[in-house]
């Protein structure tokens, strides 16, 4: 066997940082339950190591200025690194766990490390799930000829907020040192990577040290977290409402009253009528803070004090209105 090299490998640690001059996304890390896809589709149907394949969301997504309607993992990456492309002279990624991975049936020919996907929902309301399950590393395989360590993890897109989420399960990472290229995996956003010459052209957003409370860094440039993502973490990269390319609208007309409110804010009768429920509630850095399903009264006595902007579908299209809480 010899060894290998990805494309991602070579463009990511030979880009010249560039600085962003603004973000469309607003980073957050959170826990919540990891429960496994049921139901879904493979991607794979045979033992893999750096697999190629082109996923259908579902639904168009907006990625930064972008709308994508399949993600793609292309072959020649040795990481689990979707693109919004399958191959060209920029490409856009999301960067979902940046560590060489492998299908741990595979010296056996038997699979063992599912990659599966499925999209569900109401639409408008879709949301599209890819799954890792029991996926091992080729490190460690490689070296050690062994397959004990091993991760979890989604990809999940939300086609009513725009929301990018990566979603991290029970894992055994017992070679750390092997494992992984560094210190740990990288993961994060990028907009769009030139590839030639080697450099970023658009905005970045990748994570570093803690992974149980990672810094996000603006340039892009060589960083990895520090160990393992711990089971249940989630990592939510959310739209800013005022970012560039945002296809959500502010109403011409409020619905929402009183504002400023204290404890509670109604709907108005054209209010319940236009809009399609959930409706999201964002806080002023762009941070997803609730989801609100029933539409006749807002609970708002939970959210601190300042302004907040409500994302919602309607029967026009996806709109916002801004709120103001004051206690």
């Amino acid at each position: 066997m010899t060894m290998k090299k990805g494309l991602l490998p070579i463009l990511l640690f030979c880009i010249l940082p560039l600085f962003a001059s603004s973000q469309t996304y607003q980073f957050d890390v959170s826990s919540a339950p990891y429960v496994e896809l049921s139901g879904g589709t493979p991607a794979v149907t045979e033992t893999w190591d750096d697999p190629g394949y082109a996923l259908p969301i579902g639904f168009v997504f907006h990625f930064y200025n972008q709308t994508i309607s399949t993600v793609y993992q292309i072959a020649t990456v040795a990481y689990p690194l979707l693109s919004n492309h399958s191959f060209g002279d920029t490409l856009g990624f999301f960067m979902v766990f940046g560590a060489d991975l492998i299908d741990r049936g595979f010296a056996d020919t038997l699979l063992q490390s599912p990659i599966t996907y499925k999209t569900t929902g109401s639409p408008g309301h879709r949301i599209f799930t890819l799954e890792w399950k029991n996926a091992g590393f080729f490190k460690e395989y490689f070296y050690l000829a062994d397959n004990n360590d091993f991760v979890n993890f989604q990809f999940r897109l939300y086609e009513d907020s725009g929301t990018i989420e990566y979603h991290f399960g029970p894992s055994s990472v017992s070679h750390p040192e092997i494992d992984y290229d560094s210190t740990g995996a990288f993961s994060g956003l990028v907009e769009s990577l030139a590839v030639n010459p080697d450099v970023s052209t658009g905005e970045t957003l990748l994570l570093t040290g803690n992974p149980s409370n990672p810094t996000v860094m603006e340039t892009y440039t060589n960083v990895y977290l520090n160990g393992t993502i711990p089971a249940n973490t989630l990592y939510t990269f959310s739209r800013i409402p005022s970012a560039v390319g945002d296809p959500v609208t502010l109403t011409a007309q409020s619905y929402f009253s009183p504002n400023p409110c204290n404890d509670f804010i109604g709907i108005s009768p054209a209010g319940l009528d236009e809009i399609i429920p959930p409706m999201e509630i964002y806080n002023s850095t762009g941070i997803h803070v609730k989801t609100i399903k029933q539409l006749e009264t807002i609970e708002t006595s939970e959210l601190p004090s300042g302004i907040y902007e409500l994302k919602f579908q309607t029967k026009a299209g996806m709109k916002s209105e801004r709120i103001m809480v004051l206690h």
